[in-house]
């Protein structure tokens, strides 16, 4: 390394504080005679980056008293706008590290202010009895003292323990704190693989008996029990960071307090220790601070907020969702060796082979690095290289090996490395804000676990709190946490019929022609090569609104109907059966190719889009969910009072019907036009979901509603819609998404009430589906899904109890 590298230390003044007292944060900050101010500045005009760390060290000794002990001492260290160290805690202050900075290659002028402020912990208490920190004479000669220590070591740089911020963050009604441990010495070695696996042990105690802990790390490891001791272990086998999310979790419902002492051992000897004090809410926050509407305990249980207005300002502060992700979103962890692997070839390929690799934890890639020879034969001296093997992309795999032997020039063993995918800890979950047609509408997203209710006798998890103050809720089966079929209600069709785009409807209107219309020439007709059966002459039936083919049938595939075509037989059902009916009618004008031909459809088809939104039929699935309901909730009751009075009428269902603004120029009519729905432009092309019904006439109601709604549906219950899956946490791709941890995700496929696309000629008509893996799709009308029906609390509904876990989901009541 060669070029001028210069640092220079500048201290600003000095604090000197007598009679100084437990304090909170923010009293700290609000201080200004016991911030420490000092400036790094220098050049590094090398070729490499070079690194700085900065350490508290005792100050002078005072022979007379005795120090404070370092644990009671916060630390709070920042740069300009940047908190650094965030009122940390530390088991010893003497020379332990507690920021490492970068000063960049080839920098000419550096600078950077620092300002650090010490207070002692607010938790130290001072008095003659048991339960204190100091006695007052312990206290009246006591004293602490401490100088910083500014290190340009470039051998020891990181902080290997960290809790990431001071702030007590709740996730699905339980506080947490990010803890990060790393086992590498300077930054620039993050990734790199490593000869002998490092041992990284993490020891999580609190000083409450009436505290316990659970935790998920980055790693995918997770402890759902509560337990009053963490020892967690990890053997490193590159240089890396995990990330432990640690929830403190109270055992009883009184507000409590603990210090947690989280303790860092590497390969049996390096230390750090942090402490880290947390006020705990009691179990039961909303009954036991006078929150007794669903609703409003709802909202402050995302955050433990003291009010319904605080809520909603921290809800509204983390902004809009990423709903061009799933949430949680997925990283990739890459797994210990397995030894005595095979190395698969691609035959045709070299090998290439490196001493190290690179791993890329966004999309589970390997990357070879480090003497990268690429496109050679396999020979003895590549035992101990690291390989993809003999593959197409010879230095990026998604399996990687290191060779341990050489059966010949095409065959090697190694230990293999793949990866294992784990939810980030940085997902969003918990509460967002939208808006609907009624105004504010806060909707669940994400991996939560605390929106079960337990209502008529079923379980239900809840969607969101709409604009007007109602809780929509979706059914989840007979008892907790149920998946599969046990979370369905029973398989339906959207509707037995799907040739008109008429059956997009949650209800429709059924003034079709009453005699066989005829569509505009068809360009291209797309067959299959079987042999269908061919007609002369037709019959229809307007009650059914179907046709059956004349007697004189023939059986011929397309390819082989030209000369048949001339003497008539022109019309088909496109069916290989020659008995039934159908719906619509294919007259051939002529062939284009074995699959391809130009017509016309016959149909008893809508009048126009106006008239396939009168609403006054109802499609299969409508029948299935509001006998459902007739059958297990109208005539229940629930804490003796009617089932039917906890249920709002004026919540509405949307089943948007508006139509996309595309090149196909689809109207929502036609049997020889695509329509694609305006939830298909939103959701595949822009990702953007609303809750926002296009059009007012789609915002379907219960009858003896006074609200928004059409008041058309004979029960107050319905389905859920596309958008709500998006804004829940997953989205639409193709293939479908993997999204196994979002809460709607229920294994089994099941339908929304919302219309994807009609297509012609073919006319099927498809619907939004979420797919058994958790990612949207879609369906044709005829296929036989899942069906879980939604239904919506009124907003004056109470909290009877619970805490909305799967083990304790919330109950409820009315008032009086």
């Amino acid at each position: 390394v060669t070029g001028d590298i210069y640092m220079n230390y500048t201290e600003n003044n000095q604090i000197n504080l007598e009679n100084a007292v437990p304090m909170t944060k923010d009293d700290a900050l609000k201080l200004n005679d016991n911030v420490f101010n000092f400036t790094i500045s220098g050049k590094n005009q090398s070729s490499k980056d070079i690194y700085y760390g900065i350490s508290i060290v005792y100050g002078e000794e005072q022979d007379t008293k005795t120090r404070l002990k370092d644990e009671d001492i916060d630390v709070y260290l920042t740069s300009g706008e940047d908190v650094l160290v965030n009122a940390n805690r530390y088991k010893t202050l003497n020379d332990t590290r507690i920021w490492a900075e970068k000063i960049n290659a080839n920098t000419d002028t550096y600078t950077k202010d620092y300002s650090l402020r010490l207070w002692i912990d607010e938790g130290v208490k001072v008095g003659n009895d048991d339960t204190t920190s100091y006695s007052i004479e312990e206290w009246n000669n006591s004293y602490a003292s401490f100088k910083v220590k500014v290190d340009g070591n470039l051998n020891e740089m990181n902080v290997p323990l960290e809790i990431e911020s001071n702030q007590e963050y709740v996730e699905n009604g339980k506080s947490y704190i990010i803890v990060k441990v790393s086992n590498y010495l300077n930054p620039h070695e993050a990734g790199i693989a490593l000869a002998s696996n490092d041992n990284m042990k993490v020891t999580i105690t609190g000083s409450n008996p009436n505290i316990a802990f659970s935790y998920t790390d980055s790693e995918g490891n997770k402890e759902t029990s509560e337990k009053d001791t963490l020892d967690l272990v990890y053997d490193f086998f590159s240089n890396k960071v995990v990330e432990i999310k640690l929830f403190v979790i109270p055992k009883n419902d009184a507000n409590s307090s603990t210090d947690i002492d989280v303790k860092a051992v590497k390969n049996e000897k390096e230390t750090f220790e942090l402490i880290k004090h947390m006020n705990v809410k009691g179990n039961n926050y909303c009954l036991n601070n006078g929150f007794n509407k669903l609703s409003d305990c709802l909202l402050v249980s995302e955050q433990m907020s003291a009010s319904t207005d605080d809520a909603k300002k921290a809800i509204i502060s983390k902004g809009e969702a990423t709903t061009s992700e799933t949430a949680p979103t997925y990283t990739y962890v890459e797994t210990e060796e397995t030894p005595g692997v095979s190395i698969p070839q691609t035959p045709g390929y070299y090998w290439s082979f490196a001493d190290s690799y690179t791993f890329d934890n966004k999309t589970g890639t390997f990357v070879l690095s480090g003497n990268l020879e690429q496109l050679v034969p396999l020979e003895s001296k590549h035992i101990g290289k690291w390989t993809c093997g003999a593959i197409a992309q010879h230095s990026k795999c998604n399996t990687i090996y290191k060779i341990t032997s050489i059966d010949s020039s095409t065959s090697a063993k190694g230990n293999k490395k793949t990866y294992k995918i784990t939810s980030s800890l940085k997902s969003e979950v918990g509460l967002y804000r939208t808006v609907d047609n009624d105004g504010d509408t806060y909707y669940y997203r994400g991996a939560v676990e605390n929106n079960n209710v337990k209502f008529g006798g079923f379980y239900w998890k809840i969607i969101r709190i709409n604009g007007d103050g109602s809780i929509r809720l979706i059914y989840n089966g007979t008892k907790p946490n149920a998946t599969g079929n046990d979370a369905i209600i029973s398989n339906s069709v959207y509707n037995n019929r799907n040739e008109d785009p008429a059956y997009s409807g949650y209800m429709y209107g059924n003034d079709f022609y009453t005699e066989p219309h005829k569509s505009s020439l068809l360009d291209r007709f797309e067959v299959q090569n079987v042999n269908y059966y061919f007609s002369k002459s037709y019959t229809s039936n307007a009650n059914n609104r179907n046709f059956s083919l004349g007697e004189d049938k023939i059986q011929s595939t397309v390819e082989n109907l030209s000369s048949k075509l001339a003497e008539g037989y022109k019309y088909t059902c496109l069916s290989t059966t020659s008995n039934g009916n159908c719906n619509f009618l294919l007259e051939i004008a002529s062939i284009v190719s074995y699959r391809i031909v130009k017509g016309y459809i016959w149909a008893f088809s809508s009048k126009s889009y106006e008239k396939t939104k009168e609403d006054n039929a109802s499609v299969t699935v409508k029948t299935v969910v509001e006998n459902w309901y007739k059958d297990n909730l109208a005539n229940k009751n629930e804490l003796n009072k009617s089932v039917s009075d906890y249920i709002s009428l004026d919540a509405t269902f949307c089943n948007d019907r508006s139509i996309a603004s595309r090149a196909d120029n689809g109207d929502g009519f036609s049997l020889h036009k695509t329509t694609f729905y305006s939830s298909f432009k939103r959701l595949s092309d822009n990702k953007t979901p609303t809750l926002v019904c296009n059009d007012v006439g789609d915002l379907f109601s219960a009858k003896g509603g006074t609200g928004k709604g059409n008041k058309k549906l004979d029960y107050p219950v319905g389905l859920i819609i596309v958008d709500e899956l998006s804004f829940a946490g997953t989205y639409f791709v193709d293939p479908a998404p993997i999204n196994g941890d979002f809460y709607l995700n229920s294994k089994v496929k099941y339908m929304t009430m919302t219309p994807w696309a009609f297509f012609a000629p073919s006319t099927n008509l498809y619907e939004w589906t979420l797919q058994e893996n958790g990612g949207i799709g879609y369906n044709g009308s005829l296929t036989s899904l899942g069906v879980r029906p939604v239904i919506n609390l009124n907003k004056e509904v109470l909290l009877a109890g619970g805490n909305g876990t799967m083990d304790n989901p919330y109950t409820v009541k009315l008032a009086n």
